[in-house]
């Protein structure tokens, strides 16, 4: 249900060998996804920042009946992309800041294998 007040949230990774930095893993998956309506600029507002170690894109969806905004978080981890996405309907500014504030928190570190 979109209406609901609480924020939809996933988290995705996906080897990359030639993963450097936070940024190229943006523009790969970015790229990767042309076409497919994802990040097209169609009823979307759309930035690109920084933030902390994460590179980020967000938009707002405003061709639809209630505009949705979205939330992608990327960090390159040992040959991987890690992606945050958040979403949520009729986002306020504090639930923006909240997205923010998560993602900022966020600690993405290697898995320790036991044996």
């Amino acid at each position: 249900d979109l209406t609901t007040d609480k924020i939809d949230f996933s988290l995705m990774s996906y080897p990359f060998k030639e993963s450097r930095s936070s940024e190229q893993c943006r523009s790969y998956h970015i790229e990767g996804t042309r076409g497919s309506g994802i990040f097209d600029s169609g009823g979307k507002t759309q930035r690109q920042y920084n933030l902390g170690e994460f590179a980020v894109l967000d938009h707002t969806v405003s061709d639809t009946a209630e505009p949705r905004y979205h939330l992608y978080a990327w960090v390159a981890r040992d040959n991987y992309c890690v992606v945050l996405h958040f979403s949520k309907a009729n986002a306020t500014d504090d639930d923006k800041k909240r997205m923010t504030d998560i993602t900022l928190k966020s600690k993405i570190v290697p898995a320790k294998i036991r044996n």
